[in-house]
């Protein structure tokens, strides 16, 4: 209760919670000078209590949040505003895990969005009116925007992320980060939690896992789990879309073949080579493997393949490019698929940051030493051969 009506609650109780975490309600505290100081600036700090108002149906609500990377921490305040006047009702923060530091600035600030909505959502969800989300991030605020188009943005998180609001048909406006500064100060000062059974975090990783990384690389291999982003009703629509595979199922349906005159069509003929039209009308690749039941693979149109590879790279936690491409291999066909999945992992900065580069040799160095060494004293012996030929010839 009193961190919905006291600034940065949690980081002021911290140091307590801390010090009785584990400890049984019989086992006595030891005050420390410094534990005693903490306890005192608690007791003070409730006279910096906020008077909030409890949101009515009626009430217009705002929600501005911020995420903070290098202190850990997201924060959010709400807002309402009932006859013309803005009033508080309430704040939000908690504490970010230790490899989240590595994620972009707007995949935290995503987080810290979701996160938010779903702790005020049940005033949300009893508003008559659409609520609105104001975040210092234009790359969410644009990535909201490419969401409502029906498009998906570079980041699979801020995809993920942003789809909680679209559940909640909550709007998402910019501002400005000078006037951010309740939410911005309880990202940067969020307590660390010690609680297991913390509600927060336990949400926070749950938003985590279930949108990032809730599939395994193992788990598809070895047919454990169905591989995300498989839908055969959406991939007709998306082949729907792309003019060579119109034209490749159009000269399938009629049993009929372009002209070999035609060569600004490639794509269209390679297509024809191994395409085929499956009972749902969708364009599959059929394969038949050894000791194994026959597979459909569907055919990705260049336009989406890289977005394509990109998101199972990163839903299927950073597998290498081996791994990448047996995957692809087989759920899918595309032309030149081995080689944006060869460009995804290359341009992946987890994958480039854990890289390992090798190290020269001592043998290549003593050659490289002693090259340099020969070109270096080339220029001395050669003047030294020129000076006695000259000395001779004088003589």
């Amino acid at each position: 209760m009193l961190s919905r009506v006291i600034p940065n609650c949690s980081n002021l109780i911290a140091p307590l919670e801390e010090k009785i975490s584990g400890m049984k309600s019989a086992d006595k505290i030891i005050w420390s000078d410094m534990l005693r100081e903490h306890f005192e600036f608690a007791q003070k700090s409730l006279s910096s209590r906020k008077a909030i108002t409890l949101p009515k149906c009626s009430d217009q609500l705002w929600i501005v949040t911020d995420g903070s990377v290098t202190k850990r921490g997201i924060g959010a305040t709400l807002y309402i505003n009932r006859d013309g006047k803005v009033s508080l009702a309430g704040f939000f923060s908690a504490k970010l895990r230790k490899h989240q530091v590595l994620w972009l600035p707007c995949e935290i600030e995503a987080l810290s969005i979701a996160a938010s909505v779903k702790h005020f959502s049940p005033f949300i969800i009893q508003s008559k009116l659409q609520a609105n989300v104001l975040t210092d991030s234009k790359p969410c605020v644009q990535g909201f925007e490419k969401l409502c188009r029906g498009e998906f943005s570079a980041s699979p998180r801020v995809t993920s992320f942003l789809s909680v609001v679209s559940r909640y048909q909550v709007s998402v406006n910019h501002l400005s980060g000078r006037a951010n500064i309740p939410s911005d100060f309880a990202s940067r000062n969020a307590p660390v939690c010690t609680e297991p059974n913390c509600q927060v975090c336990c949400f926070i990783s749950r938003t985590e896992d279930s949108v990032v990384r809730a599939v395994s690389i193992q788990d598809v291999l070895n047919d454990e789990f169905r591989l995300p982003f498989t839908t055969r009703s959406a991939w007709i629509n998306i082949q729907s879309e792309c003019p060579d595979l119109r034209r490749t199922h159009a000269h399938l349906k009629q049993g009929t073949r372009p002209s070999k005159k035609l060569t600004n069509i490639k794509d269209v003929k390679r297509y024809l080579n191994v395409a085929s039209i499956a009972k749902d009308g969708l364009l599959v690749v059929r394969r038949c493997d050894p000791l194994a039941p026959p597979n459909e693979l569907i055919i990705v149109p260049r336009n989406v393949l890289d977005g394509l590879v990109t998101a199972l790279h990163i839903k299927l936690d950073h597998p290498s490019k081996h791994q990448l491409n047996l995957v692809l291999k087989r759920h899918f066909y595309a032309l030149d698929m081995p080689k944006a999945a060869e460009q995804a992992s290359d341009s992946c900065h987890t994958c480039a940051s854990l890289k390992r580069f090798s190290t020269a040799s001592s043998s290549s160095l003593q050659k490289t030493h002693r090259t340099w060494l020969a070109y270096l004293t080339w220029p001395t012996f050669l003047s030294a051969t020129v000076n006695s030929y000259w000395s001779s010839e004088k003589l």
